[in-house]
């Protein structure tokens, strides 16, 4: 059903209901918000990290709403007594042209009759939500316990179904799994889709609504996979997410094996149940723990504690939630990939996205819509269908056995070309079509492939057929009998040996299973053909295959679908939704954004940028083209070796040491240049001599040891033995991004050269060179500096102290009202000639390039830092 739109426009309110008084650039933020929902627009919002950019979307956004849906309900009573009285007067009137008059009235009837209809849904859900909020209530006062007796109600059902039928493709699976049909008598309210990288993100935002008034009557779902909801301790010790899956589906099908009576001499199948294996899986404790979400805000970690209280699934208990949500928070996997999200039962239709942290959402729809897969998978694949094919020949249907011909057809095919002569060069590039003819698979319908395999849930069968008995399989194939005793002898010496053949392939471990030393990602394989095929068949202008041969490693040749086109997809997001935001705290150059996701909807696009809480001049950006001796600092890939930069560069280190108080973290452009780095440190005794002032810390390699280190440095910082801390980090590593470094962790902020990635890179070129037919000559190496850009950005955004302010709102929140001054202080380096181009400076954030300094000489680089921190140590 549409929805009803009020024509009357909402005005921009002065007042947000912000927890605490809003800076001016809040204001800014939510005004300028508020406007771009209200006229359907896609908004590009800069807020820098630490400047209550969360608290902002929520409620800038909440405010709008709330309106909409106050002005919607009252224009629409305001319609319904208009309308009605309109067609009373003209009923009475005595028009000279009665036919026409009459058609007319018809017509009013049949709109009066729709908004009525409207207006009684929108009625019916609001006492609905009423309902269940004053059900939830009172149960809870009474201390009501449901759990016990519900749950031994979905138990105990019988698997009565034989080895040989458990991976069986049967006819009923043609049908596929039933989806939550959209209930056409729901009230289609506008609801707000908020999506971030990670849940740690979105539980921020979780917990920034219930800080505002908004917390007490906006209904808020969290979903998220299975991996992250369920709360059945033996589906949870599976390794994968995809095996939680399966996991998760099978137990809750019944049984195809219904026993059966004999009822005046006809066989009768008994009803089916409705029981489950999994004691979770309850419709009566889902749709409980439903209400208890809708009335309460959750996030994962709320609705998880809950539903183990309650016993009940919280995986299906949100999906169900979110239909009756305002506010669904979703992680970028359920939003970006298409069939995930119609999977999820998500409408968007007329609805809100909200992208936060949006700097690398085009990295992640990319990443979404890519695949890679090796030789060894494909052969992996090509020996559990065959097995799975050969084990059940005979009882396929023959469209079934059709589609996993074709399927097997494809692979081997695919298989040929990796294995193709050695003398072919390593790599090379081509289309999707290309790819096909030359596997001589052109007249398949992949589609039709892909969508067999996902009605019958082949992949989840195929894996679990090939754990439970591997690629050994004797073939089924019945020969035709023979009536003389020689023949009969043999064949039951054959059928002995068949047995003997079986059991051992049982006990034996499979090449293709996932027992300790062999890759679990081997045992998925099927998983991986199938979602590279999904990208093979897409539009053959949006992405190209790159086919990698190794020679000396024949398995781990490869190919992989690269997107180059992300607009292609995320297109059927904008096409839908009323509006999208997009926001994150480093968003420059937001030309990419326009260009690779907005290039049809540029008239919609409007783009804000706003600048920080911290008072300018408590922020010293500044560009070191060259070092004390006057050498020019140029870090390319021809130049980063030179001696005399290294050791220039050692200096300016030394010198930084020397004035900065506290902690300096220093950004590399690779791990391997940091390494470099600092050998030369050690040769020429240059560690001693920043150790008289500093400690100094390096970025560990491995995950595991970042945590240690970190609690290392912050004490070392804090010590009065030393003037604080030096931290070697590199840009793109565990530290430029998501990590907040606050107060004296992160004084000054020092990034080293310019982190460009691989020119002679495949993907690379191949996209550069897509991107200069699209958009013109030019547009593949601004491509190419954006990825640099975003790196540094990223550095300075994150680093650079969490912008300073994330103190300030914890003080605010404590003490309900506004911090008045900002004490906090940093400064930002950056050493390259090249930062002091006007290109490059543009696509710094606002609030750095606005007040940034380039210098041609290191004195005034020094004399500079003196006076920053001479004047806040005072």
């Amino acid at each position: 059903m549409t929805q009803y739109e009020p024509s009357t426009p909402l005005s921009t309110p002065s007042q947000f209901d912000f927890p605490f008084p809003p800076y001016d650039i809040q204001q800014d933020f939510m005004a300028n918000l508020y406007s771009v929902l209200e006229n359907k627009q896609i908004g590009i919002f800069e807020s820098p990290t630490g400047t209550g950019k969360s608290l902002s979307l929520t409620c800038g956004a909440l405010r709008w709403l709330c309106d909409h849906e106050k002005l919607r309900q009252q224009q629409l009573i305001e319609d319904i007594d208009k309308l009605a009285a309109t067609i009373r007067d003209e009923e009475k009137s005595n028009e000279v042209n009665w036919l026409e008059s009459q058609h007319e009235v018809i017509l009013k009837k049949e709109s009066l009759m729709k908004l009525r209809k409207v207006l009684e849904r929108l009625s019916v859900h609001d006492k609905e939500m009423i309902a269940i909020k004053e059900r939830r209530t009172k149960e809870r006062k009474a201390k009501v316990k449901y759990r016990s007796a519900r749950v031994s109600e979905s138990i105990g059902m019988n698997d009565e179904q034989g080895e040989d039928d458990e991976f069986l493709i049967t006819n009923s699976d043609d049908d596929g799994d039933e989806n939550d049909a959209e209930d056409d008598n729901r009230y289609p309210g506008v609801q707000i889709f908020f999506c971030s990288r990670t849940h740690s993100q979105l539980t921020q935002v979780v917990n920034a609504i219930k800080s505002t008034v908004y917390g007490k009557s906006i209904r808020v779902a969290s979903l998220a996979s299975r991996q992250n909801y369920c709360i059945n301790d033996d589906v949870r010790k599976l390794n994968s997410n995809s095996l939680i899956n399966d996991r998760c589906l099978e137990l809750q099908r019944p049984s195809n094996s219904q026993p059966t009576k004999l009822c005046e001499s006809r066989a009768v199948k008994k009803k089916k149940t409705e029981a489950t294996r999994c004691p979770f899986y309850s419709k009566q404790t889902i749709d409980t723990l439903r209400e208890e979400s809708l009335v309460d805000i959750m996030d994962i970690e709320d609705l998880v504690k809950v539903a183990r209280s309650e016993k009940a699934c919280p995986y299906y208990s949100s999906r169900l939630a979110a239909k009756d949500a305002q506010v669904v928070m979703i992680p970028y996997q359920i939003l970006l990939h298409k069939r995930t999200r119609v999977q999820s039962g998500l409408c968007l239709t007329n609805n809100i996205v909200i992208v936060d942290e949006a700097h690398n959402l085009i990295d992640s729809l990319t990443s979404v819509y890519s695949a890679e897969i090796s030789l060894t998978q494909l052969q992996a694949s090509r020996e559990q269908l065959d097995a799975y094919k050969t084990k059940y020949s005979l009882r396929f249907s023959s469209k079934n056995l059709l589609k996993i011909n074709q399927l097997i057809f494809v692979t081997k095919q695919l298989i040929k070309l990796l294995s193709a002569d050695a003398n072919k060069s390593s790599t090379r590039m081509i289309t999707g079509y290309d790819l096909m003819v030359e596997g001589e698979f052109f007249n398949i319908k992949i589609n039709d492939i892909l969508d067999f395999c996902d009605k019958t849930r082949l992949p989840q069968k195929v894996q679990g057929f090939s754990q439970k008995f591997g690629t050994t399989i004797v073939s089924t194939v019945v020969p035709a009998p023979k009536l003389d005793a020689k023949s009969f002898l043999k064949q039951l010496a054959e059928k002995q040996s068949n047995e003997k053949k079986k059991i051992e392939s049982k006990t034996t471990p499979s090449a293709t299973e996932s027992p300790k030393g062999n890759d679990a990602v081997v045992s998925s394989s099927i998983r991986l053909l199938l979602k590279f095929l999904e990208c093979l068949v897409e539009n053959i202008d949006d992405g190209r295959v790159l086919l990698s041969y190794n020679v000396s490693v024949r398995s781990k040749s490869s190919m992989k679908y690269v997107l180059l086109n992300p607009s292609g997809h995320f297109n059927d997001i904008l096409k839908e939704c009323r509006s999208v935001i997009v926001a994150g705290g480093t968003m420059q150059p937001t030309s990419e954004f326009k260009n690779q996701l907005f290039p049809s909807y540029r008239d919609r696009v409007k783009e804000f940028s706003f600048q920080h809480v911290v008072p300018t001049e408590n922020v010293l950006p500044l560009v070191v083209s060259t070092g004390p001796s006057g050498t020019k600092f140029s870090f390319n890939f021809t130049n980063r070796l030179n001696k005399e930069m290294l050791n220039d560069l050692s200096s300016t280190l030394r010198n930084v040491c020397n004035v900065v108080p506290g902690g300096v973290v220093c950004f590399f452009s690779s791990y391997d240049y940091l390494e470099t780095f600092y050998s030369y440190l050690e040769e020429v005794n240059g560690l001693n001599d920043i150790r008289k002032k500093k400690f100094i810390f390096k970025e560990p390699r491995l995950s595991g040891q970042v945590e240690k280190m970190l609690a290392d440095y912050a004490t070392a910082v804090k010590s009065k033995e030393l003037n604080g801390a030096i931290l070697f980090s590199v840009v793109g590593g565990k530290l430029s991004e998501g990590m907040n470094f606050s107060d004296d962790l992160a004084r000054c902020v020092i990034v080293i050269g310019m982190p460009f990635p691989n020119k002679t890179s495949p993907e690379l070129v191949e996209k550069m060179s897509y991107l200069d037919r699209e958009f013109g000559s030019g547009a593949g190496a601004e491509y190419y500096e954006n990825i640099c850009m975003k790196s540094v950005n990223q550095c300075i955004g994150k680093s650079e102290a969490n912008c300073r302010t994330e103190y300030l709102f914890l003080i605010v929140v404590v003490l309900g009202r506004a911090v008045r001054h900002i004490k906090d202080y940093a400064a930002v380096l950056l050493v390259d000639e090249r930062y002091s181009q006007r290109k490059i400076i543009e696509k710094l954030p606002r609030w750095i390039s606005n007040s940034l300094q380039c210098t041609k000489r290191f004195g005034v680089v020094q004399s500079s830092l003196v006076c920053f921190f001479r004047r806040r140590l005072v």
